[in-house]
């Protein structure tokens, strides 16, 4: 029998999975805190555990808490509503995440139970959301699920992202094994390109293209088998994607894993001594071809350079570092804003010095 997850100290690649999740959860709040078309903010922990691990840190029940203390004072003037749903099936797990949070989550609606995910999942859908509301899921599984079924029904949901906790390795590995072959991958797929690959995969089965899903690969360091696991972001908007994209690019030097994408793990005291072997290869790749297609007037509006940076994977700073070299040479006349804001309020157009 496997050892419990929980009964082990958070290794290094988990940790860096909470303080994604934490990141994100600290930046997705304030959104719907100051939009005054939300009126209840829902969060959903549906494998929570007992929210510590054997060394007393914190996980995601502990983060939650951490991140609703934050803007606890807003949340009040805005006379927002939160819910917290906290589910694990193991009943000791769910008492032991109920004492370790009810201390932080004074005046917050929280619900404890002691369910299957399918069982808990089921409740959930049944009760509906209204656009008031604005929900955000983390599921962390031990195991597989329906991912199809999850995931259609939460991009069926209002104002709803997520966070899902996918082992890649395992089903590169065991795709045509039973159970594993629910999800229909081919054999052909490599365990480093599977994190990739699932997304597009994921989404195929959700027959929806206005959704964004990212994927984060983790590999435990000092690992035996050299698994690696994913953590997949979804999201309908282009403002949640932005900010994801943020806080994976805040954890590594590839906004895409906790290794480099050549298979090692990235330690600061590996660093090459040449400083320009240490940027990643990607995007330079990403600006060759982002110049070119400014080049080719492929794009008309400031937007579309916006989305086409966040659709594949970058900032819009690495776009705007573009945009200024291209200015420098004249072949632009100004740098277009590249934010959220300025990109959805006002589609300004490119004004190349020729025009």
């Amino acid at each position: 029998m496997s050892k419990d997850f929980h009964d082990m100290q958070f290794d290094s690649a988990s940790i860096l999975k909470l303080d994604i999740f934490a990141d994100y959860l600290n930046s997705w709040l304030p959104v719907f805190v100051h939009d005054e078309y939300t009126k209840r903010i829902n969060i959903f922990d549906l494998f929570c555990g007992p929210g510590v691990d054997k060394k007393d840190n914190s996980g995601s029940p502990l983060q939650v808490c951490s991140v609703i203390n934050k803007h606890k004072d807003n949340l009040s003037s805005k006379n927002k509503t939160i819910f917290i749903w906290f589910n694990d099936k193991d009943k000791k797990k769910v008492d032991q995440t109920k004492v370790n949070t009810e201390p932080y989550l004074k005046n917050i609606k929280c619900l404890y139970t002691s369910q299957s995910f399918e069982e808990c999942f089921e409740q959930i859908k049944k009760q509906g959301f209204h656009k008031d509301e604005a929900n955000f899921f983390f599921l962390d599984p031990t195991g597989l699920v329906n991912y199809q079924e999850v995931l259609t029904s939460l991009f069926s949901f209002k104002k709803t992202d997520f966070l899902l906790f996918i082992p890649s390795s395992q089903i590169a590995r065991f795709c045509q094994q039973p159970g594993f072959q629910q999800l229909g991958i081919p054999e052909k797929v490599t365990e480093r390109d599977m994190p990739k690959y699932l997304c597009t995969h994921l989404k195929s089965l959700v027959h929806n293209n206005d959704i964004f899903l990212v994927p984060f690969s983790l590999k435990k360091e000092n690992s035996r088998n050299n698994n690696i696991y994913c953590i997949i972001f979804g999201s309908k908007h282009l403002l949640g994607l932005d900010k994801f994209l943020k806080v994976l690019w805040d954890k590594s030097d590839n906004g895409e894993a906790n290794y480099n994408l050549g298979g090692d793990v990235v330690k600061q005291d590996q660093l090459a001594l040449l400083p320009e072997l240490n940027i990643p290869k990607k995007i330079p790749n990403f600006q060759d071809e982002l110049e070119q297609k400014i080049r080719n007037k492929e794009f008309v509006f400031n937007k579309d350079i916006y989305i086409y940076a966040l659709t594949s994977g970058f900032l819009p700073k690495h776009a705007k570092e573009v945009l200024s070299k291209l200015k420098k040479e004249g072949l632009l006349k100004k740098v277009p804003a590249l934010s959220y804001d300025r990109v959805m309020k006002e589609a300004e157009r490119l004004v190349y010095a020729d025009i």
